[in-house]
């Protein structure tokens, strides 16, 4: 990813640098040059396009399987993509992964230590237009940040309307779930987390990656009132390379 984002091999440029020592001693060798699209140019000028890679994960083949993050790898892949914009990139990344972007309907369940630093984000989903279901908890959180919401409840408690009608009547489109060791529910969660991805519906546990989301179609101007295509950038990487040659050289 990093020699596609560069457009260089970082493997051969390694390769000779080792073999050429620490101060290039042995003069046989010769070291690559710096791609002109990624080389500071006269007045520290350099490159403008982003390169952004999304995981894959294959959870949905794994019935049971907690879908949830930790310090061992669990994706089965990746997409790469380019953008003009760390925001156009990471959107297209996550359309690229297969993720479909929601319309208007977003759940949010959010752990107690972590509700205050996601309040921005919140408001700013809000504010664009989508509509927010939260679970008890976060809801009550919501309603006195004045932050507009429905209430869902969790399957096990038997109340309605419940996360689990909603899922299985395919009435959310994005579930943020950000839990953790202090997390109470964690069964609650698995079973929404599990529901989600049984059921298709795009789900995000990292608050960066929630945050990035929202940042993302605020700056694109998608909101739930444009069509998402329409804001974005269409150029191949090779045209990302040659368009920042033109930009830095003018």
């Amino acid at each position: 990813f990093a020699s596609k984002a560069l457009g260089v091999n970082l493997i051969e440029a390694a390769t000779r640098a080792m073999k050429a020592g620490p101060n290039g001693e042995d003069k046989s060798v010769s070291l690559l040059p710096i791609p002109a699209h990624v080389a500071e140019q006269p007045g520290g000028a350099r490159s403008s396009f982003w390169a952004v890679k999304s995981p894959m994960f294959s959870f949905k083949r794994l019935l049971g399987a907690d879908p949830s993050l930790g310090v061992e790898m669990a994706s089965t892949g990746e997409v790469a993509a380019f953008g003009p914009t760390v925001h156009d990139a990471f959107l297209k990344s996550l359309m690229a992964s297969t993720v479909k972007l929601p319309q208007k309907h977003i759940l949010v369940s959010i752990q107690e230590k972590l509700r205050d630093d996601f309040k921005p984000t919140l408001d700013k989903l809000s504010k664009l237009g989508y509509e927010l279901y939260a679970t008890e908890e976060t809801s009550r959180f919501m309603d006195e940040a004045d932050i507009p919401n429905t209430l869902l409840h969790f399957g096990e408690s038997g109340l309605k309307p419940s996360i689990d009608d909603y899922l299985t009547d395919g009435k959310i489109e994005l579930v943020i779930m950000l839990s953790n060791q202090y997390s109470k529910r964690t069964i609650d969660n698995y079973a929404v987390r599990r529901l989600a991805v049984d059921y298709g519906v795009p789900l995000v546990t990292n608050l960066q990656v929630a945050a990035l989301f929202a940042e993302s179609v605020e700056a694109l101007g998608i909101g739930t009132s444009a069509t998402t295509t329409q804001a974005m950038d269409v150029l191949s990487m090779q045209e990302q390379y040659e368009k920042a040659i033109g930009s830095t050289s003018s």
